[in-house]
């Protein structure tokens, strides 16, 4: 049997935002960890859907960050992960522009890696984002829907 492959959203789904983030001096890009730092000050993990993530990698599930950044974004998002998600490893990153959309990403990498659509799974908080891949046939689930699923089991034991 195929372990499933889960493609997990950066903004608003694992990293939670007290403010909107604007960058207002593009040398911030120079240096990942102080860019980190400067930009996620007020933000906070979503440690629930982390330890949810976690659990399913320790069943054999792929993990692979699906974000909407430019490269030098993606860098400050993984010096994030590192800083706030020590246990979290994810097996691939993709970084999507504005020319194609998430949803066709995960497409072609199931294509790519020829892994079945029934064993893709996607965390967005973009409703948009998990109608486009649900119209195409790919499991979505919102990330507060898992947090809150996962913090029930744990807290029922």
């Amino acid at each position: 049997m195929e372990n499933k492959t889960i493609f997990v959203d950066f903004d608003d789904t694992l990293c939670l935002h007290k403010y909107k983030i604007v960058v207002y001096n593009q040398s911030i890009f120079n240096n990942a960890k102080f860019a980190s730092k400067k930009m996620y000050q007020k933000s906070s993990a979503n440690i629930l859907l982390i330890k949810y993530l976690e659990e399913q990698q320790k069943q054999g599930a792929k993990l692979i960050l699906l974000t909407s950044s430019c490269s030098k974004m993606l860098e400050i998002k993984k010096y994030w992960l590192k800083q706030c998600c020590e246990n979290l490893i994810f097996d691939d990153y993709i970084s999507v522009s504005i020319d194609i959309t998430k949803t066709e990403i995960m497409l072609a990498y199931s294509k790519f890696y020829k892994i079945s659509q029934s064993n893709i799974e996607f965390i967005d908080d973009s409703c948009k984002e998990r109608w486009e891949a649900e119209y195409h046939g790919i499991i979505t689930y919102n990330p507060q829907i898992i947090a809150n699923a996962f913090f029930l089991s744990n807290f029922n034991k």
